[in-house]
């Protein structure tokens, strides 16, 4: 139903669906438990036997609590061309499904800022006449 809602009529949908976000996100902050050695304080619900359960489920996999984010970190992350390959790859997967994957780029041509540009397709560049 919502697909089908079309100019004016798809803004309520669109607000709602932003305030279930925002919900389900300020929710996120009580349910997700963090690490049982340094459990989240918000996590009311978590009780010390579930941690003891958490701790040694890791302890047997072998798993650590992480360390702390640093600078280092940051640096070594931004320079790793696999951030930028996984953010290309995430943008595809979001723009790729609506099928309308110039629709930015048309709106931004026919904008007044490029207007001076006098852009033309490029079927209409290839023929032009005494063009070989």
């Amino acid at each position: 139903m919502i697909c089908r809602l079309r100019g004016s009529g798809s803004k309520p949908a669109d607000a709602f669906a932003g305030m279930m976000t925002v919900v389900v996100g300020a929710g996120g902050l009580v349910l997700y438990p963090d690490w049982p050695d340094r459990p989240n304080r918000w996590a009311i619900w978590l009780t010390k036997r579930d941690k003891d359960i958490a701790a040694d489920r890791l302890e047997r996999t072998g798993r650590l609590s992480p360390s702390p984010v640093t600078w280092r970190t940051m640096k070594r992350v931004l320079l790793n061309p696999m951030t930028y390959m996984m953010i290309c790859i995430y943008v595809g997967m979001l723009i790729a499904p609506s099928g309308n994957t110039c629709a930015w780029l048309a709106r931004m041509i026919r904008s007044r800022s490029l207007a001076h540009c006098r852009l033309q397709p490029l079927a209409q560049v290839a023929h032009q006449p005494g063009r070989q």
